[in-house]
């Protein structure tokens, strides 16, 4: 059996799924780790399928709208989730209570073990299929009605009555009856356990001659285990592929639904606030970038607030460049987070922070924000933000985003507009969209003057009287950031 609810051909397990190469720079440039604790809500495996997903993006539309459908049907029916997870939850836990084990130089005990994780399994099978008799009605989404119809048509009646009493049987048996052929100089061959009924076993032994093993024959017992084990050999490989082919289907199966899960979890925090949420329309990259927002806002600001947040509208439709400029603190590095976290989060599948987003699907996201001084000394500023864009660099493809903020201005003004200009330029050159906030004017004057219909100049507001709006709207660059209205706050007078 397959799971399949998170990509329509194949399974997720965290263990083996890779992620995003800059994915720590991610989780700490865009505050991730806080929409992910809140996902996890404090369980482990949740937080592991949560990261995992959140920092592996998919580049396919149709894969994001599979998921976001079955999220739809997980918003609807927020116990389907949840029964799901808490049954392979309790299969797992009792799996690792019977210290049940796949792996030795035993057959015998590999054989026995293999037993009592199926029999743990065929318990779990059959509740999942009573949440299937009971969801398969209510649910939409492709993703569950295939795995519940799934349930439906494999595991009925007839297939739990038929797999217990083979179980029972195995488990229960008093005595093993083995068959083998003859071969070369009369050694046996072709080993196999045949079914030991009683009726069976009398018909064919009441008249057969019988060998009783001293007690002392060491060698006689150490033979009659070795040709015990040849029988047991295809039977306890069949057994041990089944119970691992189900751990695997277990496992699976929570991780999965542990996603969704997380994301219910995540628009609880959402409408406690009030803040507004929506599935995104993702589309495919075409000659330029696609983004058209309502009220989108940073959603890792709300958690770490537990309050409103202010919001902003972003259009940027056909945009490969968007220079953002104005007052210092005035909300240009949150708007900047809010475009990477709706971005990464619309190629998961997930909600996304806002009430409206329409948004092109890109190759990559990467960030390039302003780090503290090395504390070890062992390279200037400067140096540590080019090795950073040269690592960036390595894994850039056509069509990917890539998020500056305040980058280049380790050095002087001039020296700092002429970095960022030519690696904004080279970067325009091979279809990567970017977003850059800055106080670089040189910088953004250059690209303002030579402006052109793929381009958007945005500015943070600031009122007359100094106070910040942390509203960020279409402006052309200005000379002045204002940084001495935070000199006055902090040093009246």
């Amino acid at each position: 059996m397959n799971v399949h609810l998170m990509f329509n051909d194949n399974d997720f397990l965290p263990d083996t799924h890779p992620q995003c190469p800059n994915h720590e720079t991610l989780t700490d440039d865009l505050g991730l780790s806080y929409i992910i604790d809140t996902m996890a809500g404090g369980d482990e495996i949740m937080r592991a399928s949560c990261t995992a997903a959140l920092l592996s993006p998919l580049s396919d539309c149709r894969a994001i709208l599979y998921r976001q459908q079955i999220l739809t049907d997980a918003l609807e029916h927020p116990d389907c989730m949840r029964i799901l997870y808490n049954i392979t939850t309790e299969a797992r836990a009792q799996e690792k209570r019977s210290l049940f084990w796949l792996s030795g130089k035993e057959l015998s005990g590999i054989f026995s073990n293999a037993i009592g994780l199926l029999q743990i399994y065929v318990k779990m099978l059959q509740r999942l299929r009573a949440a299937a008799d009971i969801f398969l009605p209510l649910v939409k989404s492709d993703g569950l009605r295939n795995l519940f119809t799934q349930f439906e048509h494999e595991l009925d009646d007839a297939y739990f009555n038929e797999v217990s009493d083979y179980l029972t049987g195995l488990e229960n048996r008093k005595s093993i009856l083995i068959g083998a052929k003859f071969g070369s100089h009369l050694q046996g061959t072709e080993y196999a356990l045949l079914e030991n009924e009683e009726k069976e076993v009398r018909h064919h032994w009441r008249f057969a001659p019988s060998y009783t093993l001293a007690e002392q024959d060491g060698s006689g017992t150490k033979d009659f285990e070795m040709r015990i084990e040849r029988a047991l050999n295809e039977s306890t490989d069949a057994l041990a592929q089944s119970a691992e082919h189900l751990q695997h289907f277990f496992a699976a199966l929570q991780y999965e639904a542990g996603f969704y899960i997380g994301c219910c979890n995540l628009m609880v925090q959402m409408r406690k606030t009030g803040m507004p949420f929506c599935l995104p329309h993702v589309v495919p990259f075409q000659s330029a970038s696609q983004w058209s927002s309502c009220r989108l806002y940073d959603v890792s600001l709300m958690l770490v607030q537990k309050s409103s947040v202010v919001w902003n509208d972003f259009e940027a439709g056909g945009k490969n460049l968007c220079i953002v400029t104005g007052a210092n603190q005035g909300g240009k590095s949150t708007f900047l987070r809010s475009i990477g976290q709706a971005q990464l989060m619309a190629q998961c599948g997930m909600c996304v922070g806002a009430e409206q987003l329409t948004v092109s699907v890109k190759s990559g996201i990467f960030t390039h924000f302003k780090k503290e001084e090395d504390s070890a000394l062992n390279s200037g500023k400067l140096d540590e933000e080019l090795a950073r864009m040269d690592s960036i660099a390595g894994h850039l493809k056509p069509d990917a985003l890539v998020l500056f903020n305040e980058s280049f201005a380790a050095t002087n003004e001039r020296e700092g507009s002429e970095i960022s200009r030519q690696i904004v330029c080279a970067l325009m050159e091979h279809r990567i969209t970017v977003v850059f906030v800055t106080h670089q004017y040189e910088f953004a004057e250059y690209f303002y003057t030579n402006k052109t219909d793929t381009m958007i100049f945005l500015r943070a507001e600031r009122q007359n009287d100094g106070a910040r709006t942390f509203k960020i709207s279409a402006g052309a660059p200005m000379k002045k950031s204002f940084a001495s209205d935070i000199f006055s706050k902090i040093f009246p007078g």
